[in-house]
């Protein structure tokens, strides 16, 4: 049977600045599958936290009254697509009714349905999503979306960025998170080899085998300890981390080498050293242009 684990933090940040939580979440059963959501509020924006709230309530609840039995992925991905224009229109509404700039609601917004095998996403912006398929691989699911600049991409920037999909293969379990999670999750070091999820972290939420609600009330307590005090998974920023999963039906567990810390080292020196040789051939031209000036 499917089963729910949430972590939802207001962050350092924002409790010393006195700011509101700007992240929202929500999760809906609908027949064999769970609808669910994660938003986080952009926090340059004045009234972020009623955008997030808005935007995945919106997603989450249309999804839910629109899903049919027996759907075809492509059918599915419609849904969540017609989801994600309900909430855009509602964030702008709600924008406008305030006398806002729909700006000053701006937020990210990653739905997805899983119904136990079958998972199927929307994106838009920079939170993210991790699988687990049955088969015992960790899969990053979602990429997050910035601009040439390095900015985030929002909802509020419309259809032509928002991203859907269909995750090949059953899922035993499923992620959502907002970005100060995901990247501990999915680490930039990481974004470029062949495993793009760090699989020893995501083993410890994703691999879910309690047998009565008493264990599993045990392993929520050790995941919250886990997520405050793991230094990997250490962020200042708010914090939300939603965990889908059926513990009659776990990941496969595969050789131990599937499960082993990544060569951080190896991996730091590999960016320092591709970074060294873009940095030489796009100041190439200025070494040539400072010879010739001497010799002249």
């Amino acid at each position: 049977m499917m089963q729910r684990f949430v972590y939802h933090a207001r962050g350092l940040d924002h409790i010393e600045t006195g700011d509101p939580c700007q992240d929202a979440y929500l999760t809906a059963r609908c027949g064999d599958a769970m609808v669910f959501g994660v938003s986080d509020g952009v926090g340059s924006r004045k009234h972020s936290e009623r955008g997030s709230r808005v935007a995945v309530a919106s997603a989450v609840l249309y999804v839910s009254n629109h899903l049919e039995s027996g759907m075809a992925d492509e059918d599915v991905r419609d849904v969540i697509r017609a989801g994600f224009a309900v909430a855009y229109h509602t964030v702008c509404d709600t924008a406008r009714r305030a006398g806002e700039p729909a700006r000053e609601l701006d937020a990210t917004l990653c739905v997805g349905v899983w119904d136990g095998k079958r998972l199927s996403w929307g994106q838009a912006g920079d939170s993210g999503m991790v699988a687990a398929l049955a088969t015992g691989e960790y899969v990053m699911v979602t990429h997050q979306q910035h601009d040439d600049a390095g900015g985030m991409i929002p909802l509020r920037f419309g259809p032509d960025t928002w991203e859907f999909g269909t995750v090949e293969g059953n899922v035993a379990s499923v992620l959502a998170a907002t970005d100060g999670l995901f990247e501990r999750l999915c680490p930039k070091l990481l974004r470029e080899t062949e495993q793009q999820v760090y699989v020893p972290l995501a083993r410890k939420l994703l691999h879910r085998t309690e047998a009565t609600a008493e264990e599993r009330h045990g392993l929520d307590r050790r995941l919250r300890n886990i997520i405050r005090r793991e230094p990997h998974l250490h962020t200042v920023d708010d914090a939300t981390l939603l965990l889908l999963y059926d513990p009659e039906r776990p990941p496969a567990t595969l050789d131990d080498a599937y499960y082993q810390e990544p060569a951080w080292e190896e991996l730091r020196n590999a960016v320092a050293e591709r970074i060294k040789k873009e940095w030489a051939a796009e100041t190439a031209h200025m070494k040539r242009l400072h010879v010739k000036g001497a010799e002249q």
